[in-house]
């Protein structure tokens, strides 16, 4: 009845189970409400006294009513397996969905995370995956089912070795054979256990798997989401975190590392900040500061080791004008760089038409989603830049650059902070109050 169903409903609730574990009581309670009114319907007694049947046979109704396909299939409609992608998919393919579980959101940002079932996933999703794989659980009763087919499985491929290896007809009886000395679950069973998988094989086979301690490269780009998915993984809370706020370039990164930690972690971290520059020099580091400023005024900039003699420089023109000018800027450079790297470093809404003019000046030019990092010459949104070095940098229209995103100056950051040697920047107009230290190209060129 739909009464028993909906104290089923509530005991699995109070079980406090994942949802998946939940539906084992689920399952218990509606089969156990079903056998309790089969059993009163069969044995009733007509003459007013007690049911004619006894345990043992109730015992036996309970167990038919559990392998009864038609029983097992009504209560997985009602209680249903949900498997993470599954979860996701509907949140975000229902409208009504999503109100019920981000209120707080607005209907814009609500819109915005609104997608078709097939769309496909984001890396922004692995976390939620992984949230979501937590909170509903592993179906336990299919895990077994799965493990037992393939003990089976396993154990009917040692079997065929046996046989393969068993006495003929023709071999000495005195000889011990291989099936005299083992049967087929022992075998399966050893060759189980010489498997051998590196860590990073049997944790992505494991979600469960957990680390000793765990090393977080460009940290600041991580979600809060991405965060309790790594802490998971790391129960004993030990982990080397590497990372710079003033590159957050993820809209979803972070703004202070305490944001990240201290949920979690309360007061129980440090932070060792890097004070020594090695890779930037000091004449790129000397404009670099001033967006540093510009982000946060707290943040100490970090003293480079080195000068090199070359002045990072400016060109303003026009917007017309801007991809003859950066491919022009970018032949010099390259020319000034020798066998070095040079980066052209632009904004993504421009990444194709500056691409093109840049390949026309300099046959061989890398780009694209996955470019070839080991070309001369390589065209990149400062998103594929992150983490790399390149012997001179140019970056193109930084007035966008800041423009496409709420952290534009962080990009811009990372954008100056690529380059080893030299440095040259080409806009087109609404030139950008932070690199008003970069010297006019024509200037330059009197100098050197």
């Amino acid at each position: 009845t739909r009464q028993a169903c909906l104290q089923a409903r509530d005991r699995a609730r109070r079980s406090r189970r994942p949802h998946n574990q939940a539906g084992q009581v689920f399952a218990r309670e509606v089969i156990s409400a079903l056998t309790r009114q089969l059993a009163d319907r069969l044995g009733a007694n007509v003459l007013g006294g007690p049911n004619l049947l006894g345990q043992e046979e109730i015992d036996d109704l309970r167990r038919e009513l559990r392998a009864e396909p038609a029983v097992r299939a009504a209560i997985e409609r009602l209680w249903p397996v949900l498997t993470p992608q599954q979860l996701l998919t509907d949140l975000f393919a229902s409208a009504r969905r999503l109100k019920a579980a981000a209120p707080r959101l607005t209907d814009a940002e609500r819109s915005a995370l609104r997608r078709e079932p097939g769309d496909g996933w984001t890396p922004a999703d692995v976390p939620l995956l992984d949230e979501a794989a937590e909170l509903l659980g592993d179906d336990e009763s299919g895990l077994r089912a799965r493990r037992e087919r393939e003990r089976r499985r396993q154990e009917a491929y040692a079997q065929g070795v046996l046989d393969i290896m068993a006495r003929g007809d023709e071999d000495d009886p005195e000889l011990l054979m291989g099936a005299d000395m083992l049967d087929a679950s022992r075998l399966a069973a050893r060759q189980e256990e010489e498997l051998s998988l590196t860590p990073a094989e049997r944790a992505a086979a494991d979600r469960t798997w957990a680390f000793g301690h765990v090393i977080v490269d460009e940290a600041q780009e991580l979600s809060q989401m991405a965060w309790r998915m790594l802490l998971r993984r790391c129960p004993a809370r030990s982990m080397t975190i590497v990372g710079d706020v003033a590159q957050t370039g993820d809209l979803a990164g972070l703004s202070s590392w305490d944001s990240a930690l201290g949920p979690y972690l309360g007061e129980r971290w440090r932070l060792s900040p890097l004070t020594i520059n090695y890779r930037t020099p000091a004449e790129i580091m000397a404009v670099a500061a001033d967006v540093l400023a510009a982000i946060d005024p707290a943040l100490e900039p970090p003293r480079s080791v080195r000068e090199t003699g070359h002045l990072p420089w400016r060109l303003e023109t026009d917007e017309a004008a801007l991809p003859g000018a950066v491919a022009d800027a970018a032949a010099a450079l390259a020319e000034q760089t020798g066998d070095g790297k040079l980066a052209v470093i632009v904004p993504a809404a421009a990444q194709e038409a500056l691409a093109e003019a840049v390949s026309a000046v300099l046959p061989g030019t890398a780009v694209g989603e996955d470019p070839d990092l080991t070309s001369p010459v390589v065209v990149l949104t400062v998103r594929q830049a992150k983490g790399l070095e390149f012997d001179s940098v140019l970056i193109a229209d930084p007035g966008q650059i800041l423009a496409e995103s709420s952290r534009g100056l962080s990009d811009l950051y990372v954008a100056l902070t690529r380059a080893t040697q030299r440095l040259g920047v080409v806009g087109a107009g609404n030139w950008p109050e932070v690199l008003q230290r970069l010297q006019p190209a024509g200037d330059l060129a009197d100098r050197h």
